[in-house]
């Protein structure tokens, strides 16, 4: 029996405040890189054993070294906890350093480009940080998240100084350096700690020059809460000793409350209250299922410290919803279908714009009971008649240009007699013949697409409305898409409203490649004609 997964949790209501304020800057971590989907590297990125064997390999080394770099890395952290280290610094001196850096970029680089950032990219990105701090060297963020934010590492010290003085840039620190700058990222825990001006012991090493990198994170706990998103704050971590030093110079904890959103774990609870005190950290737990996907439905609800804005003609818009706020969403497509000049339609079953009160208020029903509380269920369903009642009066009286696009399967399925019921049957016989007659004497389009199951099409993200709007004056319609996640055990419920995005083009595009693909207009009505004709009669027979 599959375990019921958990919920994020919500988020604080000092962070949401903090948030409101413009006041937080996010930690990611290695565990945040996790989220992302491979596209060719099952694995992820290596570890940093495995990263040396592949340095090894295609550095073809005399026997003699290539064999005592092997002896390293063959060894335990507990037999010897700087065996990596040791290793990386014998195969950077054999190799030399330019040698060893391109090969290490020619093996990263690859895997770096063969993933999709996740759900948790797109949240972090549109919540609108400003500066993002990661000891990631992968290039997800900057290519899912915030692509307009410029890249810096602790090696850039004349860029902190600059940063810290210009409220108006929006960077990524890299901390661990940056994949497409191999010399940037630090071999073993030695240089990590260098970065940040100490010795592998943990004391500060005079004359080292990190004094940027040291200010501008004083400055970065000092005057804002600090998000921490895959990272458990580990004490082997650089920044952790810098941590330390800051608690102690400022008399035993840090003067701003900073959050830890890390997977519950008893053995180190007692470690981590003892932590949260001394340090100020508010420790945020949620019980994880495999992929982790309350990490980004945190992130998600974080939209509570959001600034609130509207659509506006011709700008850029973006606004999400979870399962609770599914009225909402509707409610956000209404706000646009009721002054759309066109409007486009791609689902796995007849869109539910076109449907009948009667429809809604049972066969819809029926579907939502389960998933939503009662009053959500209410609420729902009167945005959903509201939206058919408004595309059938501007069908008919407006002239409104509709398209819709649907799967065949679905069609068949939904009026197979030996599939629905009789008043199920009778109901969606009911339903096609209506859209037969608005085909008839409306701009309405339908086309239904052969061969494609619904579990193809969500897998393609392929569900959505497009909607155009334009208002008098302007050149060019504003286009708006709107989609929702399908729910299921493992997967919460979420819904996007987009509005002149770029990922809008993508979903024009696959929209027309479908619509070119189906059945012509002509051939989908005689089908559905076809189809209604023979449930109609399989009704009729069953009633005698």
């Amino acid at each position: 029996m599959a375990t019921k997964r958990q919920p994020a949790p919500e988020p604080p209501a000092e962070l949401i405040d903090q948030l409101k304020a413009g006041q937080v800057v996010p930690f990611i971590g290695a565990g945040f890189s996790r989220t992302a989907q491979s596209k060719g590297a099952p694995g992820g990125l290596p570890t940093y054993t495995e990263l040396l064997l592949r340095l090894l390999e295609a550095a073809k080394l005399a026997s003699y070294d290539d064999e005592v770099i092997r002896n390293y890395l063959r060894r335990t952290d507990a037999e010897d906890p700087d065996h990596n280290d040791t290793a990386a610094g014998l195969l950077r001196k054999a190799m030399k350093n330019v040698p060893f850096y391109m090969t290490l970029r020619d093996i990263l680089e690859p895997i770096d480009r063969s993933f999709e950032g996740s759900l948790a990219h797109r949240f972090l990105g549109l919540l609108g940080f400003r500066r993002i701090v990661t000891t990631n060297y992968d290039r997800l963020l900057e290519r899912f998240a915030v692509p307009g934010h410029e890249v810096i590492t602790p090696k850039d010290q004349q860029a902190f100084r600059l940063f810290m003085n210009d409220t108006r840039r929006q960077f990524i620190l890299k901390l661990h350096g940056d994949i497409t700058r191999p010399d940037t990222i630090p071999w073993g825990r030695a240089e990590l700690l260098r970065f940040y001006g100490y010795d592998s012991y943990g004391t500060p090493v005079p004359g080292e020059d990190t004094s940027g990198l040291r200010d501008f994170l004083k400055e970065l706990f000092e005057r804002n809460s600090v998000l921490f998103l895959g990272t458990s704050l580990s004490s082997t971590e650089g920044y952790a000793q810098f941590l330390i030093d800051l608690v102690s110079a400022w008399g035993g904890g840090l003067p701003c409350r900073h959050f830890v959103l890390v997977p519950f774990d008893e053995s180190l609870k007692a470690l981590r209250d003892d932590l949260g005190r001394r340090m100020n950290l508010q420790y945020i737990y949620y019980y994880p299922d495999a992929q982790h996907t309350q990490v980004w439905e945190f992130i998600s609800f974080l939209k509570a410290g959001r600034p609130k804005s509207s659509p506006q003609p011709g700008q850029p818009w973006e606004q999400w919803y979870h399962q609770r706020e599914r009225p909402d969403y509707l409610q956000a497509q209404l706000d646009r279908e009721l002054t759309a000049t066109s409007v486009r339609y791609l689902t796995p079953r007849l869109t539910n714009a076109i449907a009948s009160a009667e429809f809604l208020a049972t066969d819809c029903c029926e579907e939502l009971e389960g998933r939503y509380d009662p009053e959500v269920i209410e609420r729902t369903l009167s945005v959903m008649k509201s939206r058919a009642a408004n595309i059938e009066k501007r069908l008919r009286e407006e002239g409104l240009e509709v398209r819709i696009l649907f799967l065949e399967s679905e069609l068949r399925a939904s009026l197979d007699p030996a599939a629905a019921s009789g008043d199920k049957l009778a109901r969606a016989v009911a339903r096609y013949r209506r859209l037969l007659e608005l085909i008839e004497s409306t701009d309405l389009e339908v086309r239904v697409i052969p061969g494609l199951s619904s579990e193809e099409l969500k897998g393609n993200e392929a569900s959505f409305a497009l909607i155009f709007n334009r208002v008098d004056g302007q050149a060019a319609a504003d286009v708006t898409i709107a989609y929702s996640s399908q729910a299921n055990n493992d997967f919460p419920e979420i819904h996007m409203v987009l509005i002149n995005t770029q990922e809008i083009w993508r979903h024009t595009f696959t929209f027309e490649r479908l619509w070119a693909a189906a059945r012509n207009e002509e051939a989908t009505r005689r089908l559905i004609v076809e189809l209604v004709t023979e449930a109609a009669q399989e009704d009729s027979r069953a009633l005698l």
